[in-house]
């Protein structure tokens, strides 16, 4: 393994902030439509512990402040970063920075739940291994009974990611319930500037913006729970995530979304990031 620090010069590493932070202004104030805020259940399935506070932090804070129920599923145990060192096994290590974090943002323990699948290994489970995942995702999903499902984005450049999104895809349509699924990028925009523009383009998703400006200190806090990750994490994509607001991608048939037969026709880009196979920036 070796540090995503490692990964970039320091110039590199700034261009790749800078380019990051132009792409995430982009989409919450040019691209994005406001997102409408209730008090609506809802299920927040992160990879990692860490990106459930990255890429919805406000979102959680400002549900839990308006009483709303709010579910967190960590998918993989975390075992494979690198960054926790010390005596205790690093899956304990995250697992008391999840409940650390999720504290500050009003999520009870109660409503922290832990797959523990093999981190790093998502896209690679075998069909037995998904479907046990699949099926205790499904039961979370109906006990919980939300109405929006947060999800990693589907083209998050990080093989776990885009894994977790599928298997949430999955564990839903087992579930027999019916959600809004929410995508939320972590890495797309720092990893591949061309697929975090290309997702603009897409006809099926809309994007959303959420104003966290009420949220902004307990998201920050709650970052600065993961300790371990902080060590190694690019002081820039962590920066990032101190914005004043969240996006989100949604289907566009989400009520008050424009018709897509309104909008010009666009050019579907498959565009693959490089991502060295040794890094694992969780």
């Amino acid at each position: 393994m070796i540090s995503p620090r490692a990964i970039l010069l320091p110039a590199a590493q700034a261009a790749r902030a800078f380019r990051a932070r132009l792409i995430h202004r982009y989409w919450a104030r040019v691209a994005g439509a406001p997102m409408a805020l209730d008090d609506a259940p809802i299920l927040v399935v992160a990879p990692h512990q860490d990106d459930e506070t990255f890429g919805c932090g406000g979102l959680i804070a400002l549900k839990r402040a308006r009483g709303a129920t709010v579910t967190v599923v960590f998918v993989t145990d975390g075992g494979a970063s690198p960054a926790t060192g010390g005596a205790t096994p690093c899956p304990a290590v995250r697992a008391a920075e999840a409940r650390a974090a999720l504290e500050i943002l009003g999520v009870p323990a109660a409503s922290t739940h832990f797959l523990n699948l093999s981190d790093g290994h998502l896209s690679t489970l075998s069909p037995a291994e998904r479907d046990v995942g699949v099926a205790r995702l499904a039961d979370v999903i109906r006990a919980a009974a939300p109405t929006s499902l947060c999800v990693p984005h589907a083209r998050d450049c990080l093989p776990d990611h885009e894994a977790t999104y599928h298997l949430a895809v999955g564990a839903l349509e087992r579930s027999g319930r019916a959600a809004t699924l929410l995508q939320y990028p972590v890495w797309m925009a720092w990893l591949s500037s061309a697929r975090a523009l290309a997702a603009c383009a897409r006809g099926t998703a809309r994007i959303l913006t959420l104003p966290i400006h009420a949220a902004v200190e307990q998201k920050r806090t709650a970052i600065a729970k993961y300790a371990s990750q902080l060590k190694t994490l690019p002081h820039g994509f962590v920066r990032r995530f101190y914005d004043a607001s969240e996006v989100y991608f949604a289907p566009r048939d989400l009520p008050g979304s424009p018709d897509p037969s309104s909008r010009p026709a666009t050019r579907r880009l498959d565009v693959v990031a490089f991502v060295p196979p040794a890094a694992n920036p969780h």
